[in-house]
C-alpha cells in the first residue's frame, strides 16, 4: 500500500506546473573581463572607450564618461602629484606612490587625418565631475606609450564652480595614437565627463601698432584656452 501511495504521490507532484523565473539575455551573459593597462606599474589603469577623429571632427567637442569607483583593482596605479602643472618636467612629478588611485584609459586616435600639421587638443574634466580628478597624457612610440606629462587642475572656478577639475591643451606631434588616463588626487574617485576638442587653434591677434612702431610680427596659432 505504501509503495502504491508513493507512485501516486510521485505522478501527482510530476505533473504539476513548473514554475520558471524570467532569466534576461543580460544575465546570461558573462560580464567582460576588464582590460588593463599597465597592470602592476605606476601607471595601471583600466580601458575605457576610445575617442577617434576624422577630418570633419575638426573643432568638434567628442565627450566619453566613466566612473573610476568601479574599475577592478587589478588595474589600480597611483594618484597625481598635487600641483601637477601640463606639460610637466619631470614627468615622475605625474605620481604619488602614496596614494594607490583607479585610473581608465581612453585612447586618441588620429589616424583618420589627412595631415595633423597645427593641430592641437584642449582637454577637460571641468563639467560634470565629482571628484578632483588628475589627467595623464601618454603617446605612442613603437609598440608602447610614453608619457608626456600631467594636469592636476586647471579649470576656471568662476566659470564651473569647481577649480579641482582638470583643463589642459597640447600640440599634436608625430604621433598619430596618444591615450589620456582620468584618475584622482590622493586616492579620489568618483564619476567624471573628459571633453577633448582639437583641431587648428585660431591665430593670435595682434594689436595694431601706432605710425611710429616697429612693425608687427604675423600671427602665429596658439594651443586652445579654456572657456
Amino acid at each position: 500500500l505504501a509503495a502504491a501511495a508513493a507512485a501516486v504521490l510521485l505522478a501527482w507532484v510530476a505533473a504539476l506546473p513548473v514554475a520558471h523565473s524570467e532569466i534576461t539575455p543580460e544575465e546570461l551573459a558573462p560580464e567582460p573581463e576588464p582590460v588593463c593597462l599597465f597592470e602592476g606599474t605606476v601607471d595601471a589603469g583600466e580601458a575605457g572607450l576610445p575617442i577617434i577623429f576624422e577630418d570633419e571632427d575638426e573643432g568638434v567637442t567628442k565627450a566619453v564618461s566613466g566612473d573610476t569607483s568601479t574599475v577592478d583593482p587589478s588595474c589600480t596605479g597611483t594618484g597625481i602629484a598635487d600641483g601637477a602643472e601640463f606639460p610637466t618636467t619631470p614627468t615622475t612629478d605625474c605620481y604619488d606612490e602614496t596614494a594607490p588611485t583607479p585610473a581608465i584609459f581612453h585612447t586618441l586616435d588620429f589616424s583618420a587625418l589627412t595631415s595633423v600639421d597645427g593641430w592641437a587638443c584642449l582637454v577637460e574634466t571641468c563639467g560634470n565631475t565629482s571628484f578632483d580628478t588628475g589627467v595623464r597624457l601618454y603617446s605612442s612610440a613603437e609598440d608602447s606609450f610614453v608619457i608626456e606629462g600631467c594636469q592636476d587642475d586647471g579649470c576656471e572656478d568662476d566659470t564651473y564652480g569647481n577649480e579641482d577639475q582638470t583643463s589642459f591643451s597640447f600640440n599634436l606631434g608625430e604621433s598619430l595614437l596618444y591615450a589620456v588616463q582620468v584618475t584622482g588626487f590622493e586616492g579620489a574617485v568618483g564619476t567624471y565627463n573628459l571633453t577633448v576638442t582639437c583641431g587648428i587653434p585660431p591665430p593670435t591677434t595682434t594689436p595694431t601698432a601706432a605710425p611710429s612702431a616697429a612693425p608687427t610680427t604675423p600671427p602665429t596659432a596658439a594651443p586652445f584656452a579654456s572657456p
